[in-house]
């Protein structure tokens, strides 16, 4: 298991650090894209609703909403999260760069290989679950 699990965790850092690269431009990292793909599903969500969905520390993601409140992509109204008009227009070309780095990563897989994994993923994800 700990060579799967150090593969895993090495795939993840080398994903996070090439979407960081291409995000830079926007000003923007990983952290900030989880948090703003959450609230173009739930605008208006709290606190506690992103901390869930992303999956990270409170006080990580406080910190995290604050840079994007301060480079005017959200906006907090009462106790609710909202996107600003200016990070909904450039969701697109975000969401579209993500997507490409994504697909890069997979590109080199036949059909074949890239079926056979997301399936043996997929068990090992049933069984923790």
């Amino acid at each position: 298991m700990d060579r799967i699990e150090k593969r895993l965790i090495f795939l993840y850092s080398l994903r996070k650090k090439k979407v960081d690269e291409l995000l830079c431009e926007y000003g923007l990292k990983y952290e900030d894209y989880q948090i703003i793909r959450a609230l173009r599903y739930v605008d208006g969500a709290s606190v506690e609703d992103i901390t869930e969905e992303v999956g990270r520390h409170l006080t990580s993601v406080q910190f995290i909403l604050q840079h994007l409140i301060d480079k005017g992509y959200i906006e907090r109204n009462a106790d609710k999260i909202y996107l600003t008009d200016a990070i909904k227009k450039i969701y697109p070309q975000i969401r579209k760069i993500v997507k490409a780095a994504d697909e890069e990563v997979i590109s080199h897989l036949g059909y074949k290989e890239l079926d056979q994994l997301i399936n043996k993923l997929d068990k090992m994800i049933e069984y923790y679950e």
